[in-house]
């Protein structure tokens, strides 16, 4: 009987058991068993598939669950070895990762700027597809659809605003940098804080404009009524008021129509800017900060 196996024939091969043989051991399975069972693969069935774990693969794998062990134990994931995303927006190692065109890539809040009364406050996102979408208060075009007045109170897409790396809010204005390292702006530039020598009052720009002599942009941050520039280079650049030294130019006076270098500012990693003061992280992992010192916001010791 080719089911027995030892000295006197009187034991069941590997994959057989019962009484006389007749049925196939718990590794196996098959007309002849000679399949391995689904908790059971490699050769002579000794090792526990993808789906089981355990000294006798009774136990489900991390990865599963159910009494078959044939469902995902993480909702994120599907397929039948789990290792595809559930929802087909996100992807990344974790599934946790939003990578649809119309995924939201980042995220700014504006605000109110010190000393000004008008009703403020707008927001801005830009999604994977590279678009820009803002709402809130619109008095001064910040929200860049083209008018001004009116509040959005739901997102609305920026005009004419493509292939956008990242964008941010200011008091009254907003500004995004595109994948090719121009800068924009739109809202309020009677400080010339969309960067357009138009100082004056009343110089409203509802959709976004390409701020003049500035290239190699990675990155920006609108300030109350500043804004700066991180160029590839690892430098920064500042326009806009400066009551308070906020541009970083080594002085304090009348706002700068133009982006200039901040002074001796070099391998910078990061920028912030808020209503009067301006911060950058340098690779090195130091700090530098300029502008209004009033509530000891620059952390000099001053």
């Amino acid at each position: 009987n080719p089911r027995r196996v030892g000295a006197n024939c009187d034991q069941c091969a590997s994959q057989y058991s019962g009484a006389n043989c007749e049925s196939c051991s718990s590794r196996y399975t098959g007309a002849n068993c000679d399949r391995c069972s689904s908790r059971f693969s490699g050769t002579n069935c000794a090792q526990c598939s993808s789906h089981f774990s355990g000294t006798n693969c009774t136990q489900c794998s991390s990865r599963y669950t159910g009494a078959n062990c044939d469902q995902c134990a993480d909702t994120r994931f599907a397929g039948a070895n789990c290792d595809v995303c559930a929802d087909q927006r996100m992807g990344g190692p974790n599934c946790d990762t939003c990578i649809a065109t119309d995924c939201i890539a980042g995220l700014s809040a504006g605000g109110k700027q010190t000393g000004r009364d008008e009703p403020s406050g707008h927001s801005c996102a830009f999604f994977r597809d590279g678009t820009v979408a803002c709402w809130g208060s619109n008095e001064y075009g910040q929200v860049g659809d083209g008018t001004i007045g009116n509040q959005r109170s739901a997102p609305t897409t920026v005009s004419g605003l493509p292939a956008v790396a990242g964008v941010t809010a200011g008091g009254f204005h907003s500004c995004a940098w595109r994948r090719d390292q121009t800068g924009w702006c739109w809202g309020d530039n009677h400080a010339n804080q969309v960067g357009l020598s138009t100082l004056r009052w009343g110089q409203l720009f509802a959709a976004p404009t390409q701020v003049p002599g500035l290239s190699g942009v990675v990155e920006m941050a609108a300030g109350g009524e500043h804004t700066c520039a991180r160029l590839s280079n690892g430098t920064v650049m500042c326009w806009g008021a400066n009551g308070y030294g906020q541009v970083g130019y080594g002085s304090v006076g009348p706002a700068h129509d133009a982006p200039s270098n901040v002074s001796g500012l070099t391998g910078v990693e990061q920028i912030v800017a808020a209503g009067t003061h301006t911060c950058a992280r340098r690779r090195d992992g130091s700090i530098s900060c300029w502008g209004e010192n009033n509530q000891c916001q620059l952390g000099d010791g001053t």
